[in-house]
């Protein structure tokens, strides 16, 4: 058995889990998720701002009290979207180590293998499409989870998130039907090009892997040669699509009307696309303020629901699906069975390692 923590830094929330982690299952102790936007400005700017970063650090200084009381063997943290994009995230990434923290900026096919095998673990043998619809990104993996070992056919991340939607076309309060439409259009435009049975898929190639070189680290470089050499040409549509992140489980509790939130019936929640494009036709009509105060959503994800709901919209539109299931078995999963492997010597099948921290913790 392994107790371990886990910490993901994601655009608009920063989650723990701490877990004892038993052949290969999570059994959660702990789970916490705190709203600290780190990437507010990200996407204009290029770089993460002072006051975003230090929400942050007081957020993962807590967790930290948190995991200090747990006695775990050891913790990985890792930093997606909003640290990838930002020229100084390299920066934050060492002052977050001054918490005795070895935090990982992960390339978006990292996230989205993670992410698959935490949301896989509820649907073992079948084959799926796992989508995670964040703050600055989407990332999109097909496979099958067999003998607790994802098996990958696509795994693709694209720059759509419900923070870069908002900032790039909703700026209006409430936002124009112009705006609105240049909303969906983005990400229509971005989700058509890239779903692989809508046409002939043309992998890209060693371009993506050679920005993980330039970053310094060639083992993501090569993690991503092997992911692009395995990638199909063409795959069919899997029957299930299942969609993980803030987005998704805040749009069932608003359609379910939840306070407070409850995990357990949000979790394999199955949500109908025009369950969806009703609360978008809601939302779309009120201010803020006003959004702000619907039940079942947290005002401080009032800002930048209405562009990830779009994002949603448009996904399940694009890849033809009609309804999804909603997991909140997610990255973090996915985490905690990658470090459980790396501390007791199995290693994984993805092909990336992560950095985990052991020891005292301030």
């Amino acid at each position: 058995m392994s107790r371990l923590a886990v910490i993901d830094i994601g655009t608009v929330t920063v989650r723990l889990a701490i877990a004892d982690v038993v052949d290969g299952n999570a059994a959660m102790l702990e789970r916490r998720s705190t709203i600290c936007n780190l990437g507010e400005g990200v996407d204009k700017s290029g770089e993460l701002n002072p006051q975003a970063m230090e929400r942050v650090t007081r957020c993962c200084r807590d967790y930290v009290s948190l995991i200090a009381e747990s006695q775990v063997e050891g913790v990985c943290v890792t930093l997606t979207s909003a640290a990838r994009d930002a020229r100084n995230g390299s920066a934050f990434v060492t002052a977050l180590q001054e918490l005795g923290l070895n935090p990982q900026i992960i390339p978006g096919e990292v996230e989205g293998m993670l992410t698959f095998w935490g949301v896989s673990q509820d649907f073992a043998g079948e084959r799926l499409l796992v989508c995670d619809s964040g703050g600055g990104s989407t990332e999109f993996v097909v496979g099958v989870l067999n003998n607790n070992a994802p098996e990958l056919e696509y795994v693709q991340s694209l720059n759509v998130g419900c923070r870069r939607v908002t900032e790039r076309h909703l700026v209006s309060d409430p936002p124009t039907q112009t705006e609105l439409a240049q909303a969906r259009q983005m990400c229509k435009d971005a989700f058509e090009a890239e779903l692989p049975w809508l046409h002939h898929h043309e992998v890209a190639s060693a371009e993506h892997a050679g920005d993980a070189e330039d970053a310094g680290d060639a083992e993501d470089a090569e993690m991503l040669r092997v992911l692009q050499a395995g990638r199909q040409a063409s795959i069919d549509k899997p029957e299930r699509l299942v969609a993980v992140a803030g987005t998704v489980t805040t749009l069932v509790a608003m359609s379910a009307e939840l306070e407070p939130y409850d995990s357990s019936f949000v979790h394999l929640h199955e949500l109908g696309l025009h369950e969806i494009k009703e609360l978008i036709e809601r939302m779309a009509a009120m201010p803020l303020e006003k959004r702000s105060q619907l039940k079942g959503l947290q005002a401080q994800r009032a800002p930048v629901i209405l562009g990830g709901a779009i994002a949603i919209e448009q996904m399940m539109e694009v890849a033809g699906y009609e309804s999804l299931i909603v997991s909140e078995s997610d990255l973090l999963v996915g985490l905690l069975l990658a470090s459980s492997a790396q501390l007791e010597g199995r290693g994984n099948t993805l092909s990336w390692l992560p950095l985990i921290s052991q020891g005292n913790f301030v």
